[in-house]
């Protein structure tokens, strides 16, 4: 099954209905149904357009948006996601990481983490991570106050607890983890 020039990842959907695969050499976005069985057939209109050097992907925890690191273009593709073709729509303009000199990149991190009203991406070359709250609506984003928020030496990953309360940052850089609180108000870490 072939998934473009430099597959960078793989996500499924909550649903479990579709398969997201960034390619980060050709600039898009391949789509795949998975069948009862497991098995993938690439739809229709794959593979969609995405930022400079796509790496990898956080789908909203209603499966209704998709963003998309852009590792090459400090950036975030904002798309809506068709529940029932997997059509990816962007939203917008990609969205530019205050402070962000890179994200993290290392296989099997994702430097995106999304919550029902929050965003954060890990920035690799600044040492910090963005936040944005998220439009439930909408999907689109918007930078939270005091964002970005130092981090340690080379965040590559970030992974928010299931109750949105805490999250925790990894530093390659740095052989360490930060850990911050959420202000479940405004999504501000300290």
């Amino acid at each position: 099954l072939s998934t473009g020039v430099e597959p960078a990842s793989v996500t499924v959907d909550p649903s479990g209905k579709f398969l997201f695969s960034p390619d980060s050499l050709s600039n898009d976005v391949s789509v795949f149904s998975i069948a009862a069985n497991g098995d993938l057939s690439e739809i229709a209109n794959s593979p969609f357009p995405a930022g400079d050097t796509p790496f990898l992907m956080a789908i909203d925890q209603s499966g209704k948006f998709a963003y998309v690191a852009n590792s090459g273009g400090n950036s975030l593709s904002v798309y809506s996601i068709n529940s029932g073709t997997g059509d990816l729509t962007e939203l917008g303009t990609q969205i530019a990481r205050s402070g962000a000199i890179a994200v993290g990149i290392l296989a099997g991190n994702a430097p995106v983490s999304i919550t029902p009203q929050f965003a954060y991406t890990a920035n690799q070359g600044s040492g910090n991570v963005s936040a944005y709250s998220v439009n439930s609506s909408s999907g689109a984003l918007a930078a939270v106050a005091g964002s970005p928020f130092t981090a340690g030496a080379t965040p590559t990953s970030v992974a928010v607890d299931p109750l949105g309360r805490f999250a925790y940052v990894t530093n390659s850089g740095g052989t360490t983890v930060s850990m911050f609180t959420i202000n479940a108000t405004t999504g501000a870490l300290a």
